[in-house]
């Protein structure tokens, strides 16, 4: 039987936020990111609305120097009808790019920093307190120039590269983005290491630090992420990046996968089967993924589109 504590910790609405036009770019080789044109992109965000996806991350602010596939993030921003839509997110790594991000008329914008040291030298080639001294600057321009600045902590729950990360130093920092202003936050699992009694520890960890609406960034190298899932929810936690195919990976540690992330539609199926309501049309979700798989060269190895005859409409399906 399911317990008072658990009833009263389940979020209301489960939102789901597709990330494959940012993280799920990342991992492609160049002879596949030549499909992923600008104006496909800007299709590919509407069909995505249309389906009932409530939150996007559209693009990435990083220097197109570092990551060329995020070269085309102002021609993708004229594209849309409103870049200021509120379903819409952006990453900006640093200042520069959240100033780009406000001119290109995006409101949302995610400030990413990890809870390793080694990870974030390596990735950023900045301390984790430098980073944190950014991200307060970022703060501050972004009630300048009315943005709305997201706060996330990768590698929150283990690093490839240093291994356990204690939920203490993950709270710390989380600590330090809730005093300068960072009032929704993202949790990262960067490699897919975290396990189910981790979540519930790390998130009560970060509750304590600060008042967030919280999210997760899951990746499901190990096969765990779906119980993830389903140990957040208890946790209270309602919001989950995921992307079309399982796509994206981590490019710090050299992976050859470029699957990783928690597939939207695993995790949209998951839901629906928890009566968890995220408004997303199923069939619509697998029309999506199919034409991604097919315009890309991903195959798609999630469970749910390989048995998507079996969601029909009932109490089941979509």
């Amino acid at each position: 039987m399911t317990s008072n504590r658990h009833q009263s910790l389940r979020p209301e609405r489960v939102l789901l936020v597709e990330s494959v036009l940012r993280d799920g770019l990342q991992s492609l080789a160049p002879f596949q990111l030549g499909a992923v044109t600008p104006e496909w992109s800007a299709n590919l965000i509407a069909r995505l609305c249309d389906a009932g996806v409530a939150a996007i991350e559209v693009t990435s602010f990083v220097d197109p120097r570092r990551l060329p596939c995020f070269g085309a993030a102002e021609t993708l921003a004229a594209l849309l009808p409103n870049p200021g839509d509120p379903r819409f997110v952006v990453l900006a790594p640093n200042l520069r790019g959240l100033e780009r991000a406000a001119a290109a008329g995006f409101r949302n914008v995610r400030a990413m920093l990890t809870a390793s040291e080694a990870y974030e030298q390596r990735n950023v080639g900045r301390s984790v307190n430098e980073s944190l001294a950014e991200v307060e600057r970022m703060a501050r321009r972004a009630d300048e120039v009315g943005v709305r600045l997201i706060g996330g902590i990768g590698t929150a729950f283990g690093c490839p590269i240093e291994g356990a990360i204690d939920a203490r130093r993950v709270a710390t920092i989380a600590e330090k983005l809730a005093a300068a202003g960072i009032a929704e936050l993202v949790l990262g699992d960067t490699y897919g290491m975290a396990k189910p009694h981790q979540i519930s520890d790390v998130v009560a960890a970060v509750r304590a630090a600060g008042q967030f609406t919280l999210g997760l960034h899951l990746h499901d190298r190990h096969g765990f992420a779906a119980a993830n899932v389903i140990a957040a929810l208890a946790a209270g936690v309602g919001q989950f990046d995921s992307a079309l195919l399982g796509m994206g990976s981590g490019i710090v540690i050299d992976d050859p996968t470029p699957h990783g992330n928690l597939a939207t539609e695993d995790i949209a199926c998951l839901m629906t089967l928890l009566d968890e309501p995220t408004g997303i049309d199923l069939a619509r979700l697998f029309e999506l993924a199919i034409d991604v798989s097919e315009r890309i060269g991903i195959p798609h190895r999630s469970i749910a589109l390989q048995r998507r005859n079996a969601w029909t409409p009932g109490p089941h399906g979509a």
